[in-house]
């Protein structure tokens, strides 16, 4: 009989749950933004500035979202991003016109920023101590779930509006899953534990004295600190803003591409890259400390490299849909990794805003991507942008490299022996 534990603590899987409802309500809006922008008189260039205002929004308050999460905390930060989202969705019920939108829309982006970062940061402290990437993995297959989840529902209360003419229904749903983040999230009260409290006032107190840090961790490496980060952690952040930026290519362009090249049903593509994602952040991601980060980010490089050059040459669904879930794992293991290795490269009172920022380098992909990407189009046409875009994850693993050279063989190391000696701990204090 085997003897393997459940690998989760029960308050990390309440704050997995939790976050797929957070990350559900976005997907919704993602789906319906466009129609509900039309019914307003809006047109089409209205309705993408209002899907950009969303991501830009979000991107510069991550700086303000990281510092919320070392001032006032992980749950009290989300439970403000939630009243935050709370507001916005009543605001887009009483929308009559495109303004009233626009500022709903923005207070959505600022509270997305503050919820996405305080809950990454939470997902970092609860994942398990032995297997950080495990946690991450499965904790971001939540938003892989919620973007299914979203569009249908987004689907549903789209026919629900063109039967009644009327977006309630909708609306009340939205309302009803940010109200359930909430309520969850109130049960969420770990920073409340004295030790945890004593953990980071020492973490805090060792930085201000420019100490090495003493605390239940692997002893870091010097590394230069740099506008509140690390420099290897800032390597890392800018390797993550391309990769997005190259899947940008994809993710807004490739049902136009393959439209001007009579390439169509393409529908199947999008599930068979989300299977490859939530496969790999939920099984290969997490084997980093078994595989090494190395030949992993090597792996999701490989295939991103290869998959652009399809996308550039086919010329039908079929050679799409055979490399859409291995694209897949290119998204399922790039960011996990980084997560994962941003979060190891600073010190612990520092891993909220390091949270904060690893989403900032994900904004900064989604939000210079698609208008790159478009001025590419216009210049080169819509099968050779993908040769363009083959470049990104190229000068990506470069700047990864300089970063595993220079402090990330020895960030693991580090924590490779502090977790052993943790383990001989235990064990010594079992027998005793």
């Amino acid at each position: 009989m085997s003897n393997k534990k459940f690998p989760f603590s029960k308050l990390f899987v309440l704050h997995c749950l939790m976050y797929c409802g957070c990350t559900t309500g976005t997907y919704y809006y993602n789906a319906t933004l466009t129609t509900i922008a039309s019914t307003m008189d809006g047109n089409v260039i209205l309705a993408g500035m209002l899907a950009s205002t969303y991501s830009l929004v979000a991107m510069f308050c991550r700086p303000v979202a990281g510092f919320m999460n070392e001032k006032f905390g992980r749950r009290r930060s989300n439970e403000w991003g939630l009243y935050g989202t709370i507001l916005s969705i009543l605001l887009m019920i009483i929308a009559k016109d495109l303004m009233v939108l626009f500022i709903a829309r923005v207070l959505a982006g600022i509270s997305f920023s503050v919820t996405s970062a305080a809950n990454y940061a939470a997902a970092s402290d609860l994942a398990p101590e032995d297997n950080k990437a495990l946690g991450i993995g499965w904790f971001q297959n939540m938003a892989t779930f919620a973007s299914y989840i979203g569009p249908a529902v987004g689907v549903w209360g789209l026919n629900r509006y063109l039967a009644t003419g009327s977006w309630s229904a909708f609306y009340i749903v939205t309302l009803l899953t940010a109200v359930y983040s909430l309520v969850l999230n109130f049960f969420i009260r770990y920073e409340n534990k004295p030790e945890w409290k004593a953990k980071m006032a020492a973490a805090a107190e060792a930085r201000k004295n420019k100490q090495a840090v003493l605390e239940d961790g692997p002893v870091l490496p010097p590394m230069k600190p740099f506008l509140g980060m690390t420099v290897p952690a800032w390597l890392l952040i800018i390797s993550l803003a391309l990769v997005a930026m190259a899947q940008q290519s994809v993710g807004s362009f490739l049902l136009l591409s393959g439209k001007e090249r009579g390439i169509t049903a393409l529908g199947s593509y999008f599930l068979l890259q989300t299977i490859g994602m939530f496969i790999c952040k939920g099984f290969i991601a997490p084997k980093i400390e078994k595989i090494g980060a190395m030949k992993v980010v090597s792996f999701a490089v490989a295939v991103a490299i290869v998959s652009y050059f399809v996308f550039s040459i086919a010329t039908s669904v079929v050679p799409l849909l055979i490399i859409a879930p291995f694209y897949g794992c290119v998204w399922g293991t790039f960011p996990p990794v980084c997560n994962t290795l941003i979060v190891a490269s600073v010190p612990q009172d520092r891993k909220g805003f390091a949270s904060a920022m690893y989403l900032f380098g994900i904004d900064v992909g989604y939000g210079i991507g698609p208008t790159l990407w478009g001025i590419v189009i216009a210049a080169v046409g819509y099968a050779k942008v993908y040769f363009v875009a083959l470049f990104l994850p190229i000068i990506a693993m470069v700047l990864f490299v300089i970063y595993w050279k220079g402090w990330g063989k020895a960030i693991f190391e580090a924590t490779q022996t502090w977790k052993r000696e943790k383990a001989a701990k235990l064990a010594a204090s079992a027998e005793g």
